[in-house]
């Protein structure tokens, strides 16, 4: 009867599917030749490649992340790819089928990917399912996280319109894998079983050979499997069907432990909810074994079954049990011939012998130690005072002799140990490298950590675990990637901070380089610091080096900056006076410093931003200017104590906020050659105290501590949630604490982490691990119980120095203080009677300040444009990469063809013209002068760019602007019409030929994709060429509200340009040109308007560096995020806003007396006057905006409101 059922089922698929098909598509979706996968390394991405290799019809390419260390079989082609989708396009490109075996962490990136797909013409898309079936609602009841598959399978149906088709492949957990390591409860060392309910309920399982078979059908009949949800199995069976086939082949009786669903569930969540992930791998197991109700267990009844289309044969229990490669192992010992089981007669023979040598040891000790009493009574006591003086030294010399031959013996192990680790880095090309790093993989995903040698499975004489966590793959099921022990390198030490990652970011180079002086021989304190440190600064001068190498490469890196900027500012004639007051020394160290950590610590800039600790700035900034007002400003944690002043010692010590710690570490670790970790770990355990029930629900009140490091991990995580979800604490658990970002940033702002310093404890588990710091007299370690993830990290510490690192360093000072200071000299002496000029003597620099740059009173933060700040730390590094090649000028070099190819990459094309100018005016201004000749004119609303703020420049070249009034700042087809029916008497008036629009308008809304192609049609009904300005397009495209991309801009366009400037960029724009004849000569009208640079590869590094990937639009999204937060704090306090925040830019209108209050602390626009007592102001932010003067601002209008 079930063949029956099945023969009926895969006989209406076929006839379902031949409804949707013609002839042609049969013959188009024919042959699938070229494969790409994802997420390869895991389980069942070796699976699917094995399976692949096994037919020699395909060309198999596995898309892997860059720094993987993964290998693959002969005959593979390993492309790798940052995951961007705009390399995956490229990475897809001639591809016919790509199919996705990654993990839970990859389901959100699943759509990017299957959007490149669709992009590159693939055909069709295989999504991670291969579990339990997520079209089950049973199976998302008991497991949450598949709802993305369920989503993605959706989102593959809205792109069958596209051409992208797809097939979903459920299989139930895998059988003879699940068996081999015990996941499925049957623990085949032990002869243990664990039967849920009464074991007797039907379910299906595959084995791992007809998953592979299932795939390859899938791509050998495309049109039978199209745009379809399948199942397959290769087993119909019970519980307790499999123990009795395993009882069968092991020839002994099993013990089963009973237990229920119910049960089984409960504690799994409850497990869950305390952090515990192993419950998650029994929610597993319950989408197979569990009675929960509507629960799909059993596929071999499933209407969309497939394994006749695809040719899967059933199995049987028993064939699949005698393949399991422990079936033959004894039943208590994993041992060999040689290495026989042990009896438990001999276990207790053994335990009585080891029992009577310890007792007859004490028993001889015992007697000795009367005998010396016996002889001891009958001498002098100054005989025997003398005998134990002896006696003490000569255990104290014993002790010293051990002391010193343990510190050598360390010496030479870390001697080797540095020497093997350069060999290993010399040699890894073209070796194996799984034991050394494991598999990672695509993104951390399906990796598959089983494979590591160092996590082999040890076997003790008593027991087997039925389940090894550490080596067992949970990408295999799809569950949670904390359950990978993949992410988690070994522990640096047995003590204290174990589950952190180790820091291999630094090797000192030492050893080799300067012999014998850092040695463990030496004591670490001050004295041979200062030994050390002359003979250090010898070896300097015999190498010919104007820099030192230390015990501590991180101070290395901070002198040599100190002494660049300090010599740089020399230079230049800075001079802390009345004409330069200190505190602009600031800007050039935080320049310098973010620079530093950008290059050598890009994992760190995420602690920066979000704690604000600018406490490093104001302390560099003293020991460059020493000087009471830079004093005044130090956090007085951070002002130095006596054995600071007095001592020499390595200047990372100084970045530590705890005096008591920084004095102990002068005292006893200024010359340990691993001071920069002790930093790292330090800087790591910083914590900050709360009640429990604070920040988990129904969580006891009861103190904790949290790591501040553990919730900016999480904060900065790269999950799916928008940055501007708004959690409420209490979190429901402990997991969404430290796996949500909008939870762990309320968490972050509750615990007043980004306060500074004196917020902050240090977590006990580092003075485990170095007890010689702890005071007992101070208050600085927290009390309470850890509050943790998993897994934590610490963070890493820069490289030793290296003439590549010196030289960047001192272009990048040498070029960001030359340009600040020629800008200042070269600025234009403005006419207006505030201009203040003086000479600032002896070094007669000119210094012009204009009005805006008069000191004030008190400091203001400026919310008066989006190009105020620099640029972004990741484009002045590309700038800095530039700056010593050489190049072609005038756009002709290699930064500029990079980006243009990138931003092509993005619009999707590769036939149109990109030309780089260095202002929004010279862009408009060319691209007008460059379409019209000069009796056409423009048409542009009445409060645009081009009408208020570009000084006439269109006018200028001879072309007339109609002004139109807008409608919510934007044109209309409508507006568009009436200007030209009101321009019509030719040849006595300018004759219209081009429209100019804005996106973002210049009030901040943006153009809708239906309102930009109703303009385009209105254009090409008319003949006109329709020009948009995009200095703040990234803003228009991040916003919420916006609908298009920058192909779409290209399509409904016949001109637009790319804002730089305002988006992290220090200046450029980069107009595209989709006309080829006029492409072709867009370069002359560049030249002409004195805007074609010669150094052009200072604009095409830029650009190269915001499109590699999506900087550029993650910017804009940062710039929103705080827009939004700044009309939604004006909002909430009563007062309305112009026009709606969809970008950068908001319209607040306020009365006259709060915005006079505001100008005190905050400059901006007053826009227009709105009746007799308000007026209308304009607030722009960026991608450098400071919340906290977000903050500021918004409880200033509060206050007033209130």
């Amino acid at each position: 009867m079930i063949g029956q059922i099945r023969s009926l089922s895969e006989a209406a698929l076929v006839d379902h599917q031949a409804s949707y098909f013609s002839i042609s598509d049969y013959f188009i979706m024919s042959a699938y030749k070229n494969i790409a996968v994802v997420g390869a390394s895991g389980n069942t991405g070796k699976i699917i490649i094995d399976g692949l290799l096994s037919s020699t019809k395909f060309n198999i390419t596995v898309l892997s992340r860059k720094e993987s260390k993964a290998t693959f079989p002969q005959g593979i082609t390993v492309r790798t790819t940052d995951f961007s989708e705009t390399d995956l396009v490229s990475a897809l490109q001639g591809q016919d089928v790509v199919i996705s075996a990654l993990g839970v962490e990859g389901f959100s990136q699943q759509q990017t990917i299957v959007d490149a797909a669709a992009r590159a013409g693939v055909k069709r898309f295989l999504p991670s399912e291969f579990s339990a079936s997520s079209e089950d609602p049973a199976v998302l009841q008991l497991m949450p996280l598949f709802e993305q598959k369920k989503n993605l399978i959706e989102y593959l149906k809205s792109k069958e319109k596209d051409g992208l088709t797809w097939t979903g492949i459920a299989t139930g957990l895998l059988f003879d894998w699940g068996l081999a390591n015990g996941f499925l409860g049957f623990d085949v060392a032990n002869r243990t079983a664990t039967i849920w309910d009464d074991g007797n309920t039907k379910f299906t399982l595959t084995n791992e050979k007809q998953l592979a078979q299932a795939v390859v059908s899938v791509l050998e009949h495309p049109h039978e499997t199209s745009n379809r949800y399948l199942y397959v199995y290769s087993v119909e069976t019970t519980q307790n069907e499999i123990l009795q086939s395993l009882e069968k082949a092991t020839g002994v009786k099993w013990t089963a432990d009973a237990t229920s669903t119910d049960q089984q569930v409960a504690e799994a969540r409850e497990k869950l909810g305390a952090g515990d992930f192993s419950g998650g791998f029994t929610l597993v197991r319950a989408t197979n074994f569990g009675n929960t109700d509507g629960l799909r267990l059993n596929y071999a009844k499933e209407e969309n079954l497939a394994n006749g289309i695809l040719g899967l044969e059933a199995e049987s229990v028993d064939e699949t049990v005698k393949r399991v490669p422990t079936m033959d192992s004894p039943s208590i010992s994993q041992g060999d011939d040689k290495n026989p089981p042990v009896s438990e007669q001999e276990r207790k023979k053994l335990r009585n012998r080891l029992s009577q040598r310890a007792f007859r040891r004490r028993q001889a000790e015992c007697i000795r130690e009367l005998r010396n009493r016996v002889n001891a009574d009958q001498r002098p006591d100054s005989e025997r005072v003398e005998a134990l003086q002896k006696e003490n030294q000569m255990l104290r010399k014993q002790l010293i002799e051990v002391q010193t031959k343990m510190s050598r013996m360390l010496a030479s192990v870390q001697l080797l140990s540095d020497s093997v680790a350069k060999t290993l880095d010399n040699t890894a090309a073209g070796e194996d490298s799984d034991d050394r790093d494991g598999d990672a993989e695509d993104m951390r995903l399906g990796d598959d950590p089983g494979r590591k040698q160092n996590q082999q499975l040890h076997v003790s004489d008593s027991s087997l675990t039925s389940l090894d966590l550490e080596s067992f793959d949970p990408s295999m099921l799809d569950f949670d990637a904390p359950f990978a022990p993949g992410n988690i390198a070994a522990p640096v030490s047995s003590g204290g901070l174990t589950s952190e990652v180790v820091n291999v970011a630094g090797t000192n180079p030492f050893y080799s380089q300067i012999p014998n002086i850092w040695s463990h021989e030496y004591q670490m304190g001050m004295q041979p610091y200062l030994n050390a440190i002359n003979a250090t600064e010898e070896s300097s001068l015999v190498l010919g080096k104007d820099y030192s190498f230390t015990n501590s490469p991180f101070s290395d890196h901070i002198q040599l900056l100190q002494r660049m900027l300090k010599n740089k500012l020399n230079t230049l004639g800075f001079v802390p006076n009345a004409h330069n007051p200190v505190q602009s020394v600031y800007q050039p160290v935080l320049m310098v410093l973010s620079m530093f950590n950008s290059m050598t610590r890009p994992d760190v800039m995420a602690w920066y931003a979000k704690t604000r600790f600018y406490h490093i700035i104001e302390l560099t900034a003293w020991q460059l200017y020493p000087s009471a007002a830079t004093f005044n400003r130090l956090h007085p944690r951070y002002r130095p104590t006596k054995a600071q002043l007095e001592n020499a010692h390595p200047g990372i010590i100084d970045w530590i906020p705890f005096p008591s710690i920084r004095d102990r570490l002068i005292q006893l670790h200024s010359a340990n050659p691993h001071i920069d970790q002790i930093f790292c770990d330090a800087v790591t355990g910083y914590v900050v105290e709360a009640l429990m029930s604070d920040l988990i629900l129904g969580a006891p009140q009861i103190t904790v501590y949290v790591r501040v490091t553990d919730l900016i991990n999480t904060m900065a995580s790269g999950t799916s949630e928008n940055e501007s979800t708004i959690a409420v604490l209490p979190a429901p658990d402990i997991t969404t604490l430290f796996s949500s970002p909008a939870f762990a940033r309320a968490a972050f702002g509750k615990l007043n982490m980004d306060k500074g310093a004196g917020y902050y404890k240090i977590d006990p588990a580092f003075f485990e691990k170095y007890p010689e710091l702890w005071d007992q007299a101070s208050d600085l370690t927290a009390t309470g119980m850890p509050l943790k993830p998993k897994y934590q990290k610490i963070l890493t510490y820069p490289k030793p120095l290296d003439p590549s690192t010196v030289d960047t360093y001192r272009s990048f000072i040498d070029f960001s203080l030359d340009a600040a200071n020629t800008i200042s000299i070269n600025a234009t002496v403005s006419a207006n009677t505030n201009t203040i000029i003086t000479i600032s003597s002896p070094h007669n620099i000119l210094i012009i300040k204009m009005p805006s740059q008069i000191p004030t009173s008190a400091p203001r933060y400026s919310f008066m444009d989006d190009y105020s700040e620099g640029a972004h730390p990741a484009l002045l590094k590309a700038l800095i990469a530039s700056n010593t090649t050489q190049e072609n000028g005038y756009g002709g070099d290699t930064y500029c063809d990079l980006a243009r190819q990138r931003i092509r990459r993005h619009l999707g094309r590769d036939d149109v013209g990109v030309f780089f100018v260095p202002s929004g005016t010279s862009a408009n201004a060319i691209s007008i002068d460059a379409c019209l000749r000069p009796h056409e004119a423009v048409i542009a609303a009445s409060s645009g760019h081009i009408v208020t703020r570009e000084t006439g420049a269109v006018e200028a070249s001879g072309h007339k602007i109609i002004n139109v009034a807008p409608k919510n700042g934007k044109l209309t087809p409508e507006s568009i019409e009436r200007a030209l029916d009101d321009n019509w008497h030719f040849p006595h008036m300018a004759k219209p030929r081009l429209v100019y629009i804005s996106n973002a308008t210049e009030i901040g809304t943006i153009y809708s994709r239906n309102e930009l192609a109703a303009i385009k049609q209105v254009c090409e009904k008319n003949g006109l060429i329709l020009f948009l300005d995009g200095a703040r397009i990234g803003t228009a495209l991040a916003s919420k509200a916006n609908d298009m991309t920058l192909a779409d801009i290209l399509e409904l366009t016949d001109m637009f340009w790319i804002g730089g400037t305002k988006n992290g960029a220090l200046l450029g724009e980069a107009v595209v040109v989709k006309d080829a004849r006029l492409a072709s000569e867009f370069e002359f009208f560049v030249k002409q308007h004195g805007s074609l640079l010669a150094k052009g590869r200072v604009i095409g590094a830029q650009f190269a560096e915001l499109f590699e990937s999506d900087l550029y639009f993650d910017l804009a999204r940062k710039a929103n995020l705080a827009a939004e937060t700044l009309s939604s704090g004006i909002a909430h306090a009563g007062f309305s806003v112009y026009a709606a925040t969809e970008t950068n830019q908001v319209f607040a209108v306020l009365p006259l007396d709060l915005i006079n209050v505001l100008k005190e602390s905050f400059s901006f626009y007053v826009w227009e006057k709105c009746g007799d007592d308000e007026a209308v102001i304009r607030l722009l932010t960026t991608w450098a905006t400071d919340f906290t003067q977000l903050e500021r601002f918004i409880e200033v209008v509060h206050a007033w409101g209130a």
